[in-house]
């Protein structure tokens, strides 16, 4: 664990972690998000729900990554715990997807079902995402020392979400 992602637990004589360093870690954080997040230009729901379901999980595995990371304060278990199970939903409802999808041969054949038929279910997929990593944002920004001082990351956060939830309405089945 790095030094710098070191948060203040109680009865631990090290200080809190300060906004100015606990902030380049999630805009890090941010700046990998947003390279899965532009991997969806141009793709569709159901021909590439195999790519579409990789950058999902590729961006809720970078939040937990950070998560698991940093050791934050005991006051944020129910947060964590928050942020990991709508993690876990959100990887259900993937490997679901991802089962149907790699069963699409003969059961596909014998139901008819192609992969645009997947494009709802992989939407749905992509806003559990979301959901997961409102929760993970939120775990991060309760990290902050000062509510005030969260106020950039917040906005950049919540961002970054209205900026992932328009995509998945507006990917193409």
């Amino acid at each position: 664990m790095s030094a710098a992602l070191r948060l203040h637990r109680e009865n631990d004589p090290a200080p809190p972690l300060r906004a100015d360093e606990w902030e380049p870690h999630l805009v890090a954080l941010l700046a990998r998000l947003d390279h899965f997040r532009s991997g969806l230009d141009g793709l569709r729901l159901g021909p590439d729900a195999a790519a579409v379901l990789d950058r999902a999980e590729g961006m809720v595995h970078a939040a937990d990554d950070l998560a698991g990371t940093a050791a934050l304060p005991e006051s944020l278990g129910v947060q964590q715990t928050e942020a990991v199970g709508a993690g876990g939903v959100f990887l259900a409802a993937a490997q679901a997807a991802r089962t149907r999808l790699d069963g699409r041969g003969l059961w596909a054949s014998l139901i008819g079902r192609t992969p645009a038929d997947l494009g709802p279910e992989v939407r749905t997929c992509l806003l559990l995402a979301a959901d997961a990593l409102q929760a993970y944002f939120t775990l991060f920004t309760r990290a902050f020392p000062q509510p005030a001082a969260a106020r950039g990351w917040v906005d950049a956060a919540s961002t970054f979400l209205a900026d992932v939830r328009r995509q998945a309405r507006d990917l193409a089945d």
